[in-house]
């Protein structure tokens, strides 16, 4: 095992699908593998003990060999051949990944990865072999800021150094730490080019309210007019956010599955509906929320099937 793992692990629980038993995909599985009824159940039982024993360990990976086999053996009171043909299901159906399995010898997958590295945020690092990675940059750009700050990479097969960049760029986590700095930076220009300023014309109400507009600068590339495309309304319409050229950029660098139009009307119309709604972030953030949940559930949909998510 050497220093292969590091900083990750010990999970006492992980998110799993509530129709596992049922999909197609563990269907498959029972019969490929064949038998009477609960020997036909034999890859799914396995698989599940597996990812327990993952998570509950190295958090993102297993390193299997024959003792490992023997031991699964034991545990089920079966033939090895069982094991093995279980085993080679899982892997032909990428419940765990093939490549890395005959590179390496380990049994992982993208999910637990990911799983894995938002279950340890609270560490103060989390050390991820990149050898053993199969996330990519959609991935790193739906974890938190939180996690990608505590986020490093190493590498057994290229020394174990992460980031000196300029002695190995073939090297797996120094191409992953670079990219993950580069998400990092667009999350930050994001999150910080939010100016609150005030609208003279409206500014003395005779209510008192704070009628502001909320302009969102992102001033990153001066060879692109920063003109105002757009403007979301709240606050029964006394305060206004601004979307500019420079925004709605990064936005589509960071969500590319989102269409601005689609979206900055389905929010108009959602906060029409909800006059009165308190924001418990910035409407900024609350922006960059939505926009995230539509990039994770696979994107824009036509404007007539709205969502309703609040």
């Amino acid at each position: 095992m050497g220093n292969s793992f590091k900083g990750v692990g010990g999970l006492s629980w992980y998110p799993r699908v509530t129709n596992f038993k049922i999909s197609n995909k563990v269907k498959r599985l029972r019969a490929e593998f064949g038998g009477k009824f609960m020997e036909r159940r034999f890859p799914e039982d396995l698989y599940a003990s597996l990812i327990e024993y993952i998570y509950m360990n190295k958090g993102y990976f297993y390193e299997w060999n024959e003792d490992e086999e023997l031991t699964w053996t034991e545990e089920y009171g079966c033939e090895v051949a069982d094991v093995k043909r279980a085993l080679n299901i899982l892997l032909k159906h990428d419940f765990f990944n093939k490549e890395l399995y005959e590179k390496y010898g380990i049994l992982t997958s993208r999910r637990m990865q990911i799983v894995c590295i938002n279950a340890n945020v609270e560490k103060t690092k989390i050390q991820i072999n990149a050898d053993y990675m199969l996330i990519d940059d959609k991935d790193l750009r739906d974890f938190t800021l939180k996690a990608l700050r505590k986020l490093v990479f190493f590498s057994i097969n290229h020394g174990d150094n992460p980031i000196n960049h300029g002695e190995n760029e073939k090297n797996p986590a120094v191409i992953l730490q670079i990219r993950k700095e580069k998400i990092i930076e667009e999350k930050i220009r994001l999150n910080k080019t939010v100016v609150v300023t005030t609208d003279k014309s409206r500014e003395e109400s005779p209510d008192g309210s704070d009628n502001s507009v909320e302009t969102v600068d992102n001033s990153v590339d001066d060879s692109v007019e920063n003109d105002i495309l757009a403007e979301i309304k709240y606050n029964g319409g006394k305060n206004s956010l601004i979307f500019t050229t420079n925004y709605v950029n990064t936005l589509k660098v960071l969500y590319p599955d989102v269409d601005f139009e689609t979206e900055t009307y389905k929010i108009q119309k959602w906060i029409n509906k909800r006059p009165v709604f308190k924001f418990k972030k910035t409407i900024a953030e609350f922006i960059d929320d939505w926009y995230n949940r539509v990039q994770k559930s696979g994107g824009s949909t036509a404007i007539d099937e709205e969502a309703n998510n609040t």
